[in-house]
């Protein structure tokens, strides 16, 4: 289905269509732009994540030869002249033409003047028709190619995140937005009107000398463009979350092997172990910390305890300090989350492994899982 910049309106209806059974409120704005909205937790920001549902295409100006059903055209969005030399191009009316040069001599990347495109069957075009690339798809083991991949892949992965039910704590707006190839209008109007916090979009971008992305190394993160530059914080904040995601880095070959280097030979197991794969390392900290407890002596030796050598006799000795009307652990405060964690994980999470993710859902609290081992021990 084509969907050329300006002319989205029947794309952006099947798009409305397929969402009728998700869990949000859709609405189009005028401009063609479909919402989704989905309800956070407790509403407190306002989330846009935006992928253009546009293509590229050319527009019928007028008719140059009669007998041989020849038109000139200008483009909608950017298009190299090299990109459109011999082309198949079809309109939503049927017609199929093909793109030649007038005077192949000139050579002219920025200006239609020495293109044209002619009718090879019956169905013609008028003025104002609008029409893009012939329909095609090829795919392999690593690659895709195709007409309007940008940006249809950024609303598929955007139609696929809504068709998970994601719980977050702020309201998120899903904008599959118009016109971006001929200057992002739909996305000016959308956040114009929905005023969101943050704005995450998913688009396609070409690899080249002049961008630090390379074609097979997964997904891109922008720093920067002609067009906008994106907030430090939240490039951080997303560099963090590919940091972290390393094992399907390692397992898809983005990771390069660091075991023969002089920095992993140097360091102990502990250090390097949290990225090792099949006996592999692909990345090391640098640095460690060790965290413990401090434990009274005099008490010890009053209520005749040994120091803990396991987990089951540390809690054994913090029930021990209790039945004998003694706080078991006490805190400052300053670093209460290093010291909780370890024994918060081991004492409740052995039996809720899924406690986090029903928080992340909004089945459960924090209070739920953590209020009851701070009232327990400390």
């Amino acid at each position: 289905m084509q969907a050329v910049s300006g002319y989205e309106d029947r794309a952006s209806s099947k798009l409305v269509e397929q969402m009728r059974n998700l869990d949000c409120v859709v609405e189009v704005d005028n401009l063609h732009n479909v919402i989704c909205k989905r309800k956070g937790r407790d509403s407190s920001g306002k989330v846009m994540i935006l992928a253009h549902l546009d293509e590229v295409g050319i527009q019928i100006i007028r008719q140059i030869n009669k007998n041989k059903k020849r038109y000139c055209f200008k483009t909608l969005g950017s298009i190299k002249n090299s990109s459109l030399i011999n082309e198949t191009i079809c309109f939503e009316n049927g017609a199929m033409g093909k793109i030649y040069e007038e005077h192949p001599e000139k050579k002219d990347s920025k200006h239609t003047e020495n293109l044209y495109i002619e009718i090879t069957g019956e169905t013609d075009v008028s003025t104002g028709d609008v029409g893009t690339y012939a329909p095609f798809f090829q795919a392999d083991a690593e690659y895709i190619a195709g007409k309007a991949l940008d940006n249809r892949v950024g609303c598929f992965i955007l139609y696929s995140v809504l068709k998970e039910n994601i719980v977050t704590q702020d309201d998120v707006y899903y904008v599959f937005s118009t016109q971006e190839e001929i200057g992002m209008r739909g996305a000016k109007v959308a956040v114009s009107r929905l005023m969101p916090d943050k704005i995450i979009s998913i688009d396609l971008s070409p690899v080249s000398e002049s961008s630090s992305l390379l074609a097979g190394e997964g997904v891109g993160i922008k720093v920067s463009d002609g067009i906008s530059i994106s907030d430090r914080d939240l490039v951080k904040k997303f560099m963090n979350i590919a940091a972290e995601n390393k094992t399907e880095m390692i397992e898809n070959g983005y990771c390069a092997d660091l075991s023969s280097t002089e920095a992993i030979s140097g360091l102990v197991d502990t250090n390097k172990n949290t990225y090792e794969s099949n006996g592999k390392y692909y990345g090391f900290a640098p640095t460690t910390w060790v965290g413990g407890y401090f434990y009274n002596k005099d008490i010890f030796t009053e209520l005749n305890i040994e120091a803990p050598a396991d987990w089951n006799e540390f809690l054994q000795v913090c029930k021990t300090l209790q039945d004998n009307g003694i706080r078991p652990i006490i805190e400052r405060g300053e670093w209460f989350w290093d010291s909780f964690l370890g024994p918060f994980m081991n004492d409740y999470l052995v039996t809720d492994p899924d406690y986090h993710q029903e928080v992340i859902d909004g089945t459960k609290t924090f209070a739920d899982g953590w209020g009851p081992y701070i009232q327990k021990w400390y």
